[in-house]
């Protein structure tokens, strides 16, 4: 996945990767918006979608503790604590915290009658940082 497009790679002569045992290529044609909600004690980052999303987000540094899986949705969040050790939000200084969220995209193919599930490498990422 990329921010390029079929239309944005013209003068390319071949920009997708050609993978055994998948039918076509995947372009991103979805908008992701983000707002962050940042709390006493916690942030929120909530993600809306023009497409019905398949994936997870989750914090960079604890993908398997801080994780979120999303199934058919439009909108989106993932809560992370101040505090919370498994999402590792990062103390920056008096009243500033960041984290790095990461949406992952999940996207399914029905090569020869048979459902499977292929979960894309690329990711989007983004950075929040809040000031209480």
């Amino acid at each position: 996945m990329s921010h390029h497009t079929s239309t944005t790679l013209t003068q390319i002569q071949e920009p997708f990767l050609v993978i055994d045992d998948v039918v076509g290529t995947f372009e991103l044609s979805a908008c992701y918006n983000v707002t962050i909600d940042c709390r006493a004690s916690d942030m929120i980052a909530t993600v809306r979608t023009n497409k019905l999303f398949n994936g997870k987000i989750y914090a960079k540094d604890n993908p398997n503790s801080c994780v979120v899986d999303i199934d058919n949705k439009i909108e989106f969040s993932i809560k992370m604590g101040y505090s919370d050790i498994e999402c590792n939000v990062k103390r920056k200084s008096q009243g500033f915290y960041s984290n790095e969220v990461i949406i992952q995209v999940t996207c399914f193919s029905n090569k020869k009658h048979e459902l499977k599930k292929l979960t894309f490498l690329s990711f989007i990422i983004f950075s929040i940082t809040t000031r209480l």
